[in-house]
């Protein structure tokens, strides 16, 4: 099951509005990230704890609540959800640096990759 942070990047992080804004390595400079401090961000994430709190073994695996462009911050969803009780597989972005995913590997059966459109994009033009 994903969390739904795309949504969350889609409508908060861009703060450059051009084709594409952020979904090429280039444009995520401009990524904004002050929107996980929000109230709305933080009750989407309070409401995401309780949904998996009540259905979460209605799913073989679910998603971290990532913060797409942002390693850190996605680690620190990652340890949210596991403070409250939940087992969330986290979730590494392909931009990201590679001591996430070291940590993630070492430390998680199942991890989740974000931002492959990119690679796919890439491939598929060779």
């Amino acid at each position: 099951m994903d969390s739904g942070a795309p949504t969350f990047y889609n409508s908060f992080s861009r703060k450059f509005k051009g084709p594409m804004t952020g979904t090429s390595l280039k444009n995520r400079k401009y990524d904004n990230f002050d929107y996980v401090y929000s109230e709305e961000f933080q009750q989407y994430t309070q409401d995401y704890i309780d949904f998996l709190k009540k259905e979460s073994s209605n799913f073989f695996v679910y998603a971290n609540l990532d913060v797409i462009n942002n390693a850190e911050l996605t680690w620190q969803q990652q340890l949210l959800l596991e403070q409250n009780g939940l087992s969330p597989a986290p979730v590494f972005h392909i931009s990201s640096p590679e001591k996430y995913l070291k940590r993630y590997v070492d430390n998680y059966e199942y991890i989740a990759i974000g931002g492959m459109m990119e690679v796919l994009k890439k491939s598929s033009s060779l």
